[in-house]
């Protein structure tokens, strides 16, 4: 080290130079290490990723709720046609609701299908592929 020392004039130097050989190469342990800060960083938007699938998923399912609700209700509204010979027609209640329930899934699916599973998939596939590439590296 002495010879290192006289060539480049200052021993901390030379230290410095073999920390920072030492800090390019990660042992496993350190890696493991890195990985744990880097999840404990990530933490809040892992609790804004979690409120952002309940609000959005819970919306949409809260919508077919109200839907099957809705269609559910048909069955005890009156059945058939009011029509009177001569006179307007009117489509019974029962159609009505049945109508309403059928329009309001449609809208549901149009506004917030898409967001729904592109969310869901975000949120799922992190662990999926996460236990697809661990199965793979155990298998190979």
């Amino acid at each position: 080290m002495s010879f290192w020392t006289g060539l480049f004039g200052a021993s901390s130097l030379v230290r410095e130079f073999k920390n920072a050989g030492d800090d390019i190469v990660f042992t496993a342990q350190e890696r493991a290490a890195h990985f744990i800060e880097l999840l404990k960083h990530l933490e809040p938007f892992k609790i804004a990723q979690r409120w952002l699938a309940i609000i959005v998923v819970g919306s949409y399912v809260s919508v077919w709720l109200v839907a099957a609700l809705i269609f559910s209700l048909s069955a005890l509204a009156d059945p058939g046609f009011v029509c009177v010979t001569g006179q307007h027609c009117e489509i019974s209640k029962a159609h009505q609701l049945q109508q309403l329930a059928k329009d309001l899934g449609e809208m549901n699916n149009s506004n917030l299908g898409i967001p729904t599973g592109i969310i869901l998939s975000f949120y799922f596939a992190g662990g999926m592929a996460n236990g697809w590439i661990e199965s793979w590296k155990k298998g190979k």
